[in-house]
């Protein structure tokens, strides 16, 4: 009987540690799922500098329309706010730059690949 209630409890133990495991798992994974299906849907942070060590300055997208936010441990406050033609100017050149460095990579890695005499 002694040995019974052992092996259950250690049973009750590994049992317990792998439900644990499978809750932070599920948890990870479901926080990449939800935050993929929300991204970007009506607030989007277009980019974010560091002023200081406790203050950030944020281009944020509400909408169509946007503003320039200043933020530090105290305090929030909106410096400018800015137009769609304004946000629609920064979004493209983002993703020009974006399209730039992806095509700069793509390019050296084509350059390696071609060195190497690597085929798909």
């Amino acid at each position: 009987m002694n040995t019974d209630l052992i092996l259950t409890v250690v049973k009750l133990f590994f049992g317990m540690i792998i439900l644990m495991f499978l809750i932070v798992l599920t948890l990870k994974l479901g926080a990449n799922k939800v935050s993929k299906f929300q991204r970007g849907k009506y607030i989007k942070v277009l980019e974010k500098t560091p002023l200081s060590k406790d203050s950030n300055l944020f281009l944020i997208k509400l909408g169509e329309e946007g503003c320039i936010i200043t933020s530090s441990q105290n305090n929030v406050e909106v410096i400018k706010k800015l137009t769609k033609d304004e946000i629609d100017i920064i979004e493209k050149e983002k993703k020009a730059l974006n399209d730039e460095i992806l095509n700069m990579y793509n390019n050296k890695f084509e350059n390696l690949k071609n060195k190497l005499n690597i085929k798909k």
